[in-house]
């Protein structure tokens, strides 16, 4: 059988080319481009205020994944994240307005964001404000005795609530915080107050009124935190918590327990616990990164458990 072959004309490679090319772009697409989403990427850069000062940690969060990470000391933040896993960033803390970031590509400069104060409007009126007034100082739930100790890890958070000795109108003094000399009892930690959420009876708006950053000096000690010129206002009581922090220059390392060698995999500091013949149903922890509050309940024997926080007040004598 005889075979004629005619030399193609330009048209017809041209037409093959351009369908060669659709095929290896396609196949190129198949093989890398989820290689490219799921790669890891590493995300750093600082946190300012609106003065272009760095937040001390500083909460960064990965939108919709209940995960983050704190800044350090000075709003530095650094971690890595699969591409793909990250719609936004999310920046916040307390005192200020939160901040989304929009992610869609590999960074290729540091992430400088700057976050407005979130001013708090406390109501009421000014104790010290009023000439010749007479004032006492009340207690906020009370000074206790130490007992055992309360492990968490960064990100936890557990709050109590305080009520004043009596129903005068007030403004919160200070707040009190007992860190044992178990772990690395040095590491700050961050304070926050309260407002009822009357609806759960849990912790509601925040009204702390700035970004309260504390630590230990020796361990075994009641750490005093002065909040008199925030004008808190009492009401029928407020509920304190502590934070536990810890980020990017920071210590994060996991301890293990010395005095308790079943608990494990905690970070430092160790809030104090004291107990009560009543269980306390007012306590409430949550991870900060998930933003709900768990009512907690701890017991041993006949006796609740309960965080060594207290506060004082200040009001007008009758």
């Amino acid at each position: 059988m005889l075979t004629i072959w005619c030399e193609p004309t330009w048209e017809e490679i041209s037409f093959y080319l351009v369908k060669a090319m659709r095929w290896i772009i396609f196949f190129l697409q198949l093989v890398f481009v989820p290689c490219l989403s799921a790669q890891t990427v590493h995300f750093y850069g600082k946190v300012l205020d609106d003065k272009g000062a760095g937040i001390p940690f500083a909460t960064v969060g990965i939108k919709d994944k209940n995960q983050g990470v704190y800044c350090d000391e000075l709003g530095n933040f650094s971690f890595s994240a699969p591409l793909d896993s990250i719609k936004g960033i999310v920046f916040h803390c307390v005192g200020y307005k939160e901040k989304v970031v929009e992610v869609s590509s590999k960074p290729t400069d540091p992430i400088i964001v700057k976050l407005e104060r979130n001013e708090v409007i406390l109501g009421g009126v000014l104790v010290k404000g009023e000439k010749n007034a007479k004032y006492r100082v009340g207690y906020l739930g009370k000074k206790t005795k130490h007992y055992g100790d309360c492990y968490y890890r960064s990100g936890d958070e557990i709050a109590i609530f305080l009520p004043p000795q009596n129903r005068n109108k007030g403004f919160v003094k200070e707040v009190y915080v007992y860190i044992t000399n178990e772990g690395i009892f040095t590491n700050k930690f961050r304070v926050h107050i309260y407002e009822i959420d009357t609806t759960r009876n849990s912790p509601g708006r925040d009204i702390s009124d700035g970004n309260i950053i504390v630590a230990a000096i020796k361990g075994n000690e009641w750490v005093k935190v002065d909040v008199s010129e925030k004008n808190i206002p009492v009401g029928q009581g407020v509920f304190v918590s502590m934070e536990w922090i810890s980020g990017y220059g920071n210590n994060i390392s996991l301890l293990q327990s010395k005095k308790n060698p079943v608990v494990e995999k905690y970070h430092s500091p160790v809030l104090g616990l004291s107990k009560t013949h009543i269980v306390r149903l007012d306590i409430f922890w949550r991870d900060v990164f998930k933003d709900d509050w768990h009512q907690q309940v701890g017991t041993f024997g006949n006796f609740g458990l309960v965080p060594m926080i207290y506060g004082t007040y200040t009001y007008k004598r009758k």
